[in-house]
């Protein structure tokens, strides 16, 4: 019995289809990985950014305090406190212009008409930064041709 098991496990991984149907379920248990991890990376992606930009701070602030516990919390404090800044900042200008939206629209139809100017020039400002980007995809895409 244990010499059958042996020789089915023999072709089972000489066999194509065995290699096959085994790569089959790794591709599905990548992919299952990927569905796990997937809400996550943006976080990750975030905090690796944020790693690389407060090291130099986190270095100094060592150098300067030789306690390892108190450096990381000051480090850990001065980057609470740079990203809640900075959140606020943008917190306030979205706001502030939101408010502005809002008042052009509620005012009479001049305000409507500089609204209509200023989502005008936006869309010129996206499409003016859009085109050389994909007039370079197209260029790549015709050399690779």
């Amino acid at each position: 019995m244990k010499c059958l098991w042996i020789l089915a496990q023999r072709w089972f991984i000489r066999s194509r289809t065995g290699v096959v149907f085994l790569l089959g379920l790794t591709g599905l248990a990548l992919y299952l990985c990927y569905l796990l991890v997937a809400p996550f990376l943006k976080p990750i992606l975030f905090a690796f950014i944020l790693a690389i930009v407060f090291y130099p701070v986190q270095a100094k602030i060592r150098h300067w305090v030789r306690n390892r516990n108190a450096g990381a919390a000051l480090s850990t404090t001065a980057v609470i406190l740079v990203v809640g800044a900075l959140s606020f900042l943008i917190g306030t200008a979205v706001v502030s212009g939101l408010h502005d939206i809002y008042d052009s629209l509620s005012d009479s139809g001049e305000g409507r008409e500089r609204l209509t100017v200023f989502i005008i020039q936006l869309f010129d400002r996206a499409i003016r930064f859009c085109i050389p980007m994909i007039s370079a995809v197209f260029e790549f895409i015709r050399a690779s041709t």
